[in-house]
């Protein structure tokens, strides 16, 4: 085995005289000792004292030297790239090149950079600009922003020996041997670098300490035998061995050179697969689990040396295929850095822990882990072990092995608030996918990036948010143990539920179930049906297996509603039928006009940590789509649009909810439909009043929908304590600024009814003789959400009437002015809520509602009505 000395003082090569070329560029001069010709322009040597790359735009530059080219040579130099090479950005190194033109000349050179990830260093030989193959070195070792340094020996017989250190140092590792004497010395030849880059890259090649040799007395004889590095079982009949060196192939061929025990013996034959390996095809299978002795005896390098008597142990566990789920994602840790480094007791790195909770023995070489971005990362050569846990992060993120097992993945994704995560295997098929977003820690003081996700149980991989929480570990998270939340027994066998159908436009219909569902179960056209049409085709759109695409034979109509059926066999990624909720409405939108949407509640003064929500109701008959209307609050000093960007429709009758944290109004009030309630940016509404505004914009004209300029004097006058307390709309059918439309929603109700019919609602009574109606004869002021106030509507057949309307008790004596000589509308209405001019609440009995009120005419008309105020008991 030939061992290879190189010597290095400070640093720097220490070069004997013998040295054709040694330039470390310290004298920042390209044009003496030695001197370099070529694309000189486009060079400089940096303040580093490095030759770089320094072009104006894409191109292709070269830069080269003139060497004496013996018949034994060593080269050796550094280089950096700060980009990871392509065919787009390669550099190529001309060892002996015949002709300043070095593209077209012959000779030989070094490659690096081609498509894709396997990058690696490359030999050729070239004849008058032609390449061919002579030696290519470690795969992927060069894929990724390259800094190496490299020695290239070329002995007498024409043998080539390629070593480098990955790590721009001195540790050499040889990357193979090949013979080659097509070409031999030459009195003058050139040495180079030729650069090929876009604009991006047009200073991202850095050299340094190149030095030529012809004297390569640095070697010392071979008098090492050969080691046995590495014993691979390929499967239960073929294991193949590498060693520290070339092998004679007689030695290796010979079977009895190699015996295993447990009733194996000699292998059957020896395949030579390269000069250091070799693989033992066996007479009899290996068994799983089974601890085998291989012996090795006469085994030859090229120098004669014997590796012999030699015993090393193996065992057989056989690699399985990943099935869907066989691996979770079952811990992220995401958007570290938004907490400055802040994180409980983990270190400042964002990462995933994955899982295999399978009973398989799991080889991860070639999966990928991406966000749905154009480069993902791809797996090394890794087994997972049956329920093992595997920490992946950025390759600096070593610190984090101090927790469990650790791999560091190029191209890992930075990890935002809301994100798909998705594994595939080695061949493209999904393993697990987890799009989460903040709502799923359940706390929103857990959020942002302090505390790890974590999945709950990892029996029921289709579930989202009621399967994660955020961890309550002490340190923030568990990197590579089991999870603080996990609960294999959690009781989380929940169907699948079709949760909206959206059309994307006339004829393309996207569909979005609750759980990741079955591949087979997407993509089968059969299991789809929508009344009036046929589906022509059916395609996935999101990694997620939550999302898919109908394609129609024909167009959706406006404002026809159509049905989608699901057929009920149609299953989750667990195999469980959706069983229910598997139809939906769909049509094509209208454009909605003023008052077809109207503000129906409004939480402007939510509790302490709590958020605001605002609930439109569709009092129209047509369907509306939410996606591309604006929210405005305009009295503010600075006015905020918020344009909306949900996917969702809103059919007749339906409620809406928008709100900035879901998962907060979950748990504050009782959502009836949760299916309808939104994440979105609302603008600022503040405590006291403020101003609700819906519009659309088509592009051409703006259509104000509906607008309220609600006031903290709305509420019920009897509450003592406003925060956490929804101001409800009355009716729907009363102009939305009328004050006495509004009521604060009851205490029975939770102080807040959103996706549901208000706890305060009432529809006018119609009469005949009178413009002035009551919504109920007897109140009880308690904000139980019954009778809880009064309401005085009127509807009257011509504008400009004035009233006044007044509360007396049984003795005559004036309670409260409701109105005193108000302008009214055409429609609208006044509210009494059993209080009496100071704010104090009336005492139980009979009371009397006093209208007078003229029209334009002058003619004055008087009413009276009885009420009744009554307790609870």
């Amino acid at each position: 085995m030939r061992i290879i000395l190189y010597l290095y003082i400070f640093g720097s090569f220490f070069v004997p005289c013998f040295a054709q070329i040694n330039d470390d560029f310290s004298d920042k001069d390209l044009s003496a000792n030695p001197t370099w010709g070529g694309d000189i322009d486009s060079f400089i040597v940096n303040e580093a004292e490095q030759l770089q790359l320094n072009a104006s735009a894409s191109g292709t530059a070269a830069i080269h030297t003139t060497v004496s080219f013996e018949g034994q040579m060593e080269w050796s130099f550094f280089f950096k790239m700060d980009f990871n090479p392509s065919t787009a950005n390669r550099l190529s190194v001309y060892l002996q090149a015949s002709s300043t033109n070095l593209a077209n000349s012959s000779g030989y050179f070094l490659e690096i950079g081609e498509t894709g990830s396997e990058d690696a260093l490359k030999l050729y030989r070239q004849d008058e600009g032609v390449p061919t193959l002579l030696l290519t070195g470690t795969t992927g070792k060069v894929a990724t922003e390259p800094i190496v340094r490299v020695s290239v020996k070329r002995q007498l017989d024409g043998e080539w020996e390629l070593t480098a250190d990955y790590e721009g140092g001195s540790s050499f590792s040889i990357e193979g041997k090949v013979t080659d004497t097509t070409y031999g010395s030459a009195e003058a030849a050139f040495f180079g670098f030729l650069c090929k880059y876009t604009a991006t890259r047009s200073n991202g090649f850095i050299f340094d300490d190149v030095m030529i040799t012809n004297d390569l007395e640095v070697t010392n004889e071979d008098e090492i035998a050969p080691q046995l590095v590495a014993v691979e079982v390929i499967d239960a009949t073929s294991v193949a061995l590498t060693f520290d060196e070339s092998i004679r192939e007689e030695t290796l061929l010979n079977e009895e050179n190699f015996s295993i025990n447990n009733g194996i013996g000699f292998p059957a034959s020896v395949e030579i697969v390269g000069p250091e390996q070799a693989v033992l095809n066996l007479s009899a299978p290996l068994q799983e689990a089974t601890i085998y002795t291989l012996s090795i005896g006469n085994v030859a390098d090229l120098s004669g040396n014997e590796l012999s008597n030699f015993d090393t142990t193996f065992q057989f566990n056989p690699i399985d295929l990943a099935k869907p789920y066989d691996i979770l994602m079952t811990e992220i840790m995401e958007d570290a850095t938004l907490t400055g480094g802040s994180t409980l007791g983990l270190p400042n790195h964002e990462y995933v822990e994955l899982y295999n909770r399978s009973d398989k023995i799991l080889n991860l070489e070639g999966f990928t882990f991406s966000d749905g971005g154009s480069r993902a990362a791809v797996f090394p050569d890794y087994i997972l072990a049956p329920k093992a846990y595997l920490i992946i992060a950025r390759t600096n993120a070593t610190v984090l092995n101090t927790f469990g097992d650790f791999l560091g993945l190029p191209n890992f994704p930075a990890l935002a608030q809301e994100e798909t995560l998705v594994l595939k295997d080695d061949l493209g098929n999904i393993v697990d996918v987890v799009a989460y977003n903040q709502d799923w820690y359940g706390s929103t003081t857990l959020a942002g990036g302090s505390v790890a996700l974590e999945r709950i149980n990892v029996n029921a991989p289709c579930l989202g948010i009621i399967n994660w929480k955020g961890s309550s570990s002490f340190l923030g998270g568990t990197p590579g143990a089991e999870n603080t939340v996990n609960d294999t027994e959690a009781n989380l066998s929940i169907p699948p539920s079709l949760v909206n159908a959206y059309p994307l436009d006339a004829s393309t219909v996207r569909l979005t179930f609750d759980q990741a569902m079955d591949l087979n179960s997407l993509m089968d056209l059969g299991k789809y049906s929508i009344t009036n049409h046929d589906i022509e085709n059916v395609q996935l759109i999101e990694d997620n297996l939550t999302d898919i695409l109908l394609e129609l034979n024909d167009e959706l109509v406006i404002n026809q509603i159509e049905t989608i059926q699901i057929q009920s066999d149609f299953a989750n990624c667990n195999g469980q039928s959706i069983a229910q909720n598997n139809n939906l409405p769909v049509a094509l939108p209208a454009l909605p006009q003023a008052n077809d949407l109207v503000l129906n509640e409004i939480l402007f003064n939510p509790q302490v940590g709590g958020k605001d929500y605002v609930e439109f109701y569709n009092r129209s008959e047509k369907v509306v789509d939410l996606n591309g209307l604006f929210l405005a609050n305009q009295v503010l000093d600075n006015p905020q649009f918020k344009p909306i960007e949900i996917e969702q429709l809103i059919f007749p009758k339906e409620y809406i909810v928008l709100t900035e944290n879901v998962s907060d109004i979950k748990s504050r009030y009782a959502v009836e439909n949760p299916l309808r309630i939104f994440e979105q940016d609302l603008p600022t509404f503040p405590d006291q009043s403020g101003n609700v505004l819906l519009y659309i914009n088509d592009g051409t004209s703006t259509v104000f929908l509906d607008e309220f300029d609600y006031s903290d004097d709305l509420h019920n006058g009897l509450l003592n304590d406003k925060n956490g307390v929804a101001l409800e709309r009355i009716s729907t059918e009363l102009p939305t600024q009328n004050a006495g439309n509004w009521q604060s929603a009851a205490l029975d109700a939770g102080f807040g009814t959103p996706t549901a019919v208000n706890s305060q609602q009432a529809t006018p009574s119609s009469s005949n003789s009178s413009i002035f109606s009551l919504s109920n004869k007897r109140i009880s002021p308690d904000n139980d959400g019954f009778e809880n106030f009064i309401q005085v509507n009127y509807r009257t057949d011509q504008s400009g009437y004035i009233a006044t309307i007044q509360i007396f008790d049984a003795q005559g004596k004036l309670i409260k002015n409701i109105a005193q000589s108000d302008l009214l509308g055409t429609e609208g209405s006044f509210k009494w809520e059993g209080l009496d001019a100071e704010g104090q609440r009336v005492p139980k009995g009979i009371y009397v509602l006093w209208i007078e009120y003229f029209d334009l005419s002058g003619t004055k008309r008087q009413e009276k009505k009885a009420i009744v105020v009554a307790e609870k008991l």
